[in-house]
């Protein structure tokens, strides 16, 4: 059996904002992994075009923590509509929350909002092992 590495969270809420879980074991693996500013633009382009696909703007998709894989938000571009990780304002996310690591969504009017950002954490996820194999 796979591990879970992210999962969603409070998405029977009638309003269209939710969050998601992610894995503190994936999470410090992802700030130890240095990717560098080439490999992050590489991965904004990925999730541009996912953005594209959805017809959302083509905002900057990932906002990563300094030259490392981990993303502290997630964003579509438009109408301020973002995920983004919950009180660590800047900080490591290991050393301000305990258990799985937190991010929350803002402004998600319509399923397609949400839709979109948990394609781009799906994406961020799911390219994790090739973006490690590519820095080595």
């Amino acid at each position: 059996m796979q591990k879970i590495i992210w999962q969603p969270v409070s998405i029977y809420t009638p309003s269209y904002e939710f969050g998601i879980i992610v894995d503190r074991d994936f999470v410090k693996q992802t700030l130890d992994l240095n990717i560098g500013s080439e490999m992050q633009r590489n991965m904004t382009r990925l999730g541009r075009d996912t953005l594209k696909r959805y017809r959302q703007d083509s905002g900057t998709p990932f906002i990563f923590d300094g030259e490392t894989y981990f993303v502290r938000q997630f964003d579509i571009g438009r109408d301020g509509k973002w995920l983004a990780l919950e009180g660590c304002y800047g900080k490591n996310p290991l050393e301000t929350q305990e258990g799985p690591i937190k991010y929350f969504s803002h402004n998600c009017d319509y399923s397609s909002d949400v839709h979109t950002l948990m394609s781009l954490v799906d994406q961020w996820v799911n390219y994790f092992e090739t973006v490690k194999k590519a820095t080595k």
